[in-house]
């Protein structure tokens, strides 16, 4: 069988800044927004712009991403209709090693893939960034530049991108002159000296040309930003691809009628169009959550015309409630999963996962994940609580840095058996992590 494009997504990474996110799940299973996991916005980009065929390659603590995606990715594993989505696990295919890298992932399954489907193109993203991209508008211009490859790019800050991101110049026709993987000091766009162009992680082969470059004897074939692209750019025609200025996802915008009546005016390009986050440390999955509960969000997940799908859920309705002292529970500008309750609490510029519980608690400017249980009295600010932690009455934190360390030693003390990286971390920003399952208990 021949398919035209067969999409790998790379999905086994381990998260090292993440931790202790990432203690026992790979980043790309890392949750989000309420209701999601971070693949889930790859995914779903995938599905809205018509791809259907879809190798998954994992590798680090997987088992919750593979339940993940079995449990929630039903509508994209329907063989009948000729789509999968297929979990594909590390198995050193013609390698003694694990995964080394982005491509070598690839190259390892490279000859199984084209074997079996015998597929024209692939297109390879990463799944581990918040962004939304109709990744046909970026295949029509990879044809229209007679490219063999294109590699998506965005626009950000240089002191944002060093030591950060890979590194793109191109010249005046788009195309790659110039690739460097995490420069301390990177390249500004010509006429641009503030920001650069940085590699996004998604990029669009044609078949043979990637074949090519595996079978190239000098190419170490590890990654692609640090090998492949740079071995490619003067022999192959290697364009950039400008995602903000190009990417257009159609959505709505709030009008209102003659009769003052507010209805949802189709657009076909919203304003987030040209977004794109790298959540790969608490601070900046802190900042993504804080602008999702923001007036006007930078980035959507409520445009119907472009969703972002996950699995069901068979919990009840959020509530909000008296606690046994008839005081109310308050929910301000904050988003709430199904199955939570605030019980005579202050929720407020704050996100609620599925099932917590906010029994008589204040809490601010905090991300708060799955089955958590937050005590009566508790303050928390700039908070990320893992999944099913349980903090005791009258809990403290993010307000007195001393405070905050005095709990920091705390749970060094309850929970000997684990490494730093693994217990509650205290960023320089301020960001409090707090790990899966751990209880809090009041000093």
């Amino acid at each position: 069988m021949s398919i035209d494009t067969l999409v790998i997504a790379l999905a086994g990474g381990e998260g090292k800044r993440l931790m202790p996110l990432t203690i026992e799940r790979a980043k790309s299973a890392v949750p989000f927004g309420g209701r999601y996991r971070l693949i889930d916005i790859t995914l779903s980009n995938v599905v809205n712009s018509d791809l259907r065929q879809i190798y998954v390659l994992t590798q680090y603590k997987s088992q919750s991403l593979c339940d993940h995606l079995i449990d929630s990715w039903t509508i994209a594993n329907q063989p009948e209709l000729g789509q999968f989505l297929s979990a594909m696990p590390a198995q050193k295919r013609g390698s003694e090693d694990w995964y080394g890298g982005t491509a070598d992932a690839v190259r390892q399954n490279f000859k199984y893939v084209v074997e079996k489907w015998n597929p024209n193109n692939m297109l390879i993203v990463s799944t581990d960034h918040v962004y939304k991209m109709d990744y046909r508008q970026m295949i029509a211009y990879h044809f229209g530049k007679g490219a063999d490859v294109t590699v998506a790019t965005t626009k950000i800050r240089r002191e944002d991108a060093a030591n950060r991101f890979g590194v793109i110049e191109v010249d005046d026709n788009f195309r790659i002159i110039g690739f460097e993987e995490k420069p301390a000091e990177p390249k500004p766009i010509p006429g641009n000296s503030e920001h650069c162009l940085i590699n996004m992680g998604v990029y669009y082969f044609k078949t043979p040309t990637l074949g090519e470059a595996f079978n190239a004897d000098t190419n170490p074939n590890l990654d692609f930003g640090k090998h492949v692209i740079p071995s490619l750019k003067d022999t192959k025609a290697v364009f950039a691809y400008p995602f903000p200025e190009l990417n257009k996802i159609p959505g709505y915008r709030d009008s209102r009628d003659s009769n003052g009546m507010l209805f949802k005016e189709k657009i076909e390009r919203t304003p987030d169009s040209s977004y794109w986050s790298d959540v790969g440390e608490p601070f900046s999955l802190w900042l993504a959550h804080m602008d999702l509960i923001s007036e006007i969000p930078l980035f959507d997940l409520y445009n119907t015309r472009w969703p972002i799908h996950s699995g069901h859920t068979t919990s009840p309705p959020l509530k909000t409630d008296r606690d046994a002292q008839g005081n109310e529970g308050y929910l301000i500008r904050s988003l709430a999963g199904e199955g939570s309750i605030v019980s005579g609490g202050r929720v407020e510029k704050s996100v609620l996962f599925q099932n917590v519980f906010v029994d008589g608690a204040k809490i601010e400017e905090s991300i708060i994940m799955d089955n958590v249980y937050i005590g009566k009295g508790a303050e928390l600010r700039r908070v990320i609580s893992d999944k099913s932690v349980r903090i005791h009455p009258g809990v403290r934190l993010g307000y007195d840095p001393e405070l905050d360390n005095q709990y920091l030693k705390s749970m060094c003390r309850q929970y000997p058996q684990r490494m730093p990286n693994e217990l509650m971390q205290i960023s320089s920003e301020g960001i409090i992590t707090i790990p899966k399952g751990v209880e809090i208990k009041k000093i």
